[in-house]
């Protein structure tokens, strides 16, 4: 099985950032994670970096529930014979635009088109690799969609 989580570096923290910390033992001796987002800043204290250093932190890597959690409904499509992962969320229902979000392997693709045009018209407004839920948010506030 892939690994669900990875290490995160200090250059990824950020205000609104998720991640998890170990926080003990569970009652059947496995480890208990709590979530955890950042409010202010991270690292001000020694006990963040060696937090950090010492591999008690963690981030999941994107998944298909993120992006169902940001309003994201999932769709079939058949590209290139290949079937990938596509979301789709209403941009503006006035003019019957929609946000793409497509993801395979990491890599990510949102566009924009109208719901009834092919979406290989679409107009391409990112692509590029997101690990996380936190890195995805950001990116969807830059291109000022609310999610």
């Amino acid at each position: 099985m892939e690994n669900k989580y990875y290490t995160p570096t200090i250059e990824e923290f950020h205000v609104g950032f998720e991640y998890e910390e170990l926080s003990g033992t569970d009652s059947e001796g496995g480890e208990d994670w709590s979530t955890r987002e950042i409010i202010h800043s991270f690292g001000a204290f020694d006990e963040d970096i060696d937090a950090l250093e010492d591999g008690f932190i963690r981030v999941k890597y994107l998944d298909k529930q993120d992006i169902e959690e940001l309003g994201f409904k999932r769709l079939n499509s058949k590209i290139l014979d290949n079937i990938l992962d596509e979301y789709r969320i209403p941009y503006n229902d006035s003019t019957n635009e929609i946000i793409s979000l497509i993801i395979r392997e990491g890599r990510v693709v949102i566009s924009y088109g109208y719901k009834e045009t092919p979406l290989d018209k679409f107009k391409t407004w990112f692509a590029g690799y997101i690990k996380n839920k936190s890195e995805l948010k950001r990116v969807l506030k830059m291109l000022n969609i609310n999610a």
